[in-house]
């Protein structure tokens, strides 16, 4: 009898784990309390993980914490110890310290264990994510047809609002639809491995949405990270006859999105790469931005990123211990995983994160660096999701890794 109950334990708790996972990667952001001073309230997800991390303390003498899918997760849990010791740094250093950031730092650990406490066959995840990506194609497609409005943290907003300019899909950012679909792309072709017609079919879906979704960095890094991806995928016959598909279809797709005035593929190719250059260049070297009514609108996403950045750099070099250790969570938006990295938790963490990735796949080690360059990936509980769904099943099969 006690084994039958402890049996039944386990499923509940696996159906249970399952159920509030796909609600949480999922549910479109709707805020349900909001907090003064913050763009971003308390939200659905804040709810589910909370009551979870209930569940892992009320029944802490399972194995929840300590079973050994969540062992393979331990870097990255250190990690998060790093980033509240490199806080503790910055907060007797003198620095504001955004606690809201730790919590989220919580959140992600909570996140993890339910991740890693739940069984889902292979069959049923692909599911889930075909319609996901499915049911994503067909509000973007809404959006642009103005016959939709976006979902947000500011809850659903029309059709006219100037945040809907840009489509959003179910994610509740721009920026966050081309990274959650390049995601959920790599782990459909990683589990599925499609034939070549349907893999085909595949990378164009994801193609366009990280095309509408208008994160120049997202569509780069996403091609980037397919020459390696699907090199190692396929056989040099299969890999030639998809990128001579790709090459033939973009330039049909050229023709027809510059003869339809397409927003995003405007964005893409009118911006000035030149002067971003430059403006990188000049920043770098003596830390200087031109002023604002100097430049023109396509180089604007990089000029406010760096204009944060300038403000971010004088309190990491506050002290020596800061550069070596990080000022912890200085700050909400960074506009860049690598600045993040470097900020919050220094030279130290910087060192850290470099041999902890060092066995990464190539083309998903490509993708990350390409899109945390411009973008602050991990500051988005959905991306976080998804990629911790990835590793999960990496570690299932330690194939799909370099050794």
């Amino acid at each position: 009898m006690k084994y039958i109950l402890k049996k039944q334990f386990y499923f509940n708790l696996e159906s249970f784990s399952l159920f509030l996972f796909l609600l949480v990667i999922f549910l479109p952001k709707i805020d349900l309390i909001s907090i003064p001073g913050y763009w971003q309230g308390i939200r659905t997800e804040d709810i589910i993980l909370f009551l979870y991390s209930l569940t892992i303390i009320t029944n802490y003498r399972e194995k929840i914490i300590n079973n050994l899918i969540l062992q393979k997760f331990a870097p990255l849990i250190f990690y998060f110890i790093i980033i509240f010791f490199s806080s503790f740094v910055g907060k007797i250093s003198g620095l504001h310290i955004v606690y809201l950031s730790l919590a989220r730092v919580l959140e992600y650990f909570v996140l993890i264990v339910l991740l890693c406490n739940l069984k889902i066959r292979k069959n049923d995840l692909l599911i889930y994510l075909k319609i996901y990506v499915l049911l994503s194609l067909a509000i973007v497609i809404l959006q642009k047809l103005g016959l939709v409005g976006s979902f947000t943290s500011l809850g659903y907003l029309s059709t006219d609002h100037v945040l809907s300019n840009r489509v959003m899909g179910l994610t509740g950012g721009s920026w966050e639809l081309g990274v959650v679909i390049s995601l959920c792309y790599f782990i459909i072709i990683t589990l599925e491995k499609p034939k070549l017609t349907k893999l085909i079919i595949y990378f164009f879906i994801a193609l366009y949405l990280n095309l509408e979704a208008q994160g120049r960095m997202n569509f780069i890094g996403f091609v980037v990270a397919n020459l390696f991806f699907l090199k190692a995928l396929l056989k040099n016959k299969d890999y030639l006859i998809l990128l001579f598909s790709i090459l033939t279809f973009s330039l049909i797709l050229i023709f027809f999105i510059d003869f339809l005035n397409n927003d995003a593929f405007q964005r893409l190719i009118n911006t000035n790469y030149i002067a971003s250059l430059e403006i990188l260049k000049n920043f770098i070297l003596f830390i200087e931005l031109p002023e604002r009514h100097t430049i023109d609108d396509s180089v604007l996403s990089l000029w406010y990123r760096l204009s944060l950045w300038e403000k971010l750099i004088q309190p990491y070099f506050s002290n020596f211990y800061t550069v070596v250790f990080g000022n912890g969570t200085n700050a909400i938006y960074y506009e860049s995983t690598m600045l993040r990295v470097l900020f919050t938790t220094g030279l130290v963490g910087i060192c850290y994160v470099i041999y902890t990735i060092k066995n990464l796949e190539l083309f998903i080690l490509a993708y990350f660096i390409c899109v945390g360059l411009t973008l602050d990936i991990f500051n988005s509980l959905k991306i976080f999701g998804f990629t911790i769904l990835y590793f999960r099943l990496v570690y299932e099969n330690y194939s799909y890794r370099r050794n």
